[in-house]
């Protein structure tokens, strides 16, 4: 892969995670993509509960941002 193509993969990634994060109203588990009925419902994964019962997941957005920095930074 690219710096040109990784950089890319990184900012697209990191720019749908900031946009579902910001579109995420306050008590819901995601927002304008991710949440529930919504079109990239199912490309979220929950990583990990807390005994409280919260949730913490990683969809394919924040995926590709972390692999896309990877193969920048390295």
């Amino acid at each position: 892969m690219t710096k040109n193509n990784a950089l890319w993969l990184m900012l697209g990634g990191a720019g749908l995670s900031v946009y579902d994060m910001l579109t995420t109203e306050k008590g819901m588990i995601g927002g304008n993509l991710y949440g529930t009925g919504k079109p990239l419902e199912n490309l979220r994964f929950e990583i990990y509960k807390t005994e409280q019962g919260k949730q913490y997941f990683l969809s394919v957005s924040d995926a590709a941002a972390i692999l896309g920095a990877w193969f920048y930074f390295r």
